[in-house]
């Protein structure tokens, strides 16, 4: 089920839903939204990868206690938040 908060997103950055989670691309880099059981997760494949500096800057969400797990891959980034997705300005993702 896609719910109202991840429709609002779909419709704002022309994302495409499946049932379950909200995906697209915003400026270069795929975003991955879904939400359910208390829980609202996001992913992000960038296109390139992620240095120590932008780990960093991720990493402090969990830190500031926007964020409950912050994962990292090569070029992966997953947030889970516990209960609503901070929002931030586009611009601010790389």
């Amino acid at each position: 089920m896609i719910f109202p908060g991840l429709k609002k997103l779909e419709k704002e950055f022309g994302f495409k839903d499946n049932g379950k989670f909200v995906y697209g691309f915003i400026e270069s880099t795929y975003v991955m939204f879904a939400d359910g059981e208390n829980q609202k997760h996001v992913w992000f494949r960038f296109p390139v990868e992620l240095n120590e500096e932008d780990k960093n800057k991720i990493s402090s969400w969990k830190k500031k206690g926007y964020a409950k797990e912050v994962c990292f891959d090569s070029f992966d980034a997953e947030i889970r938040f516990a209960k609503y997705f901070i929002p931030s300005k586009v611009s601010k993702i790389k």
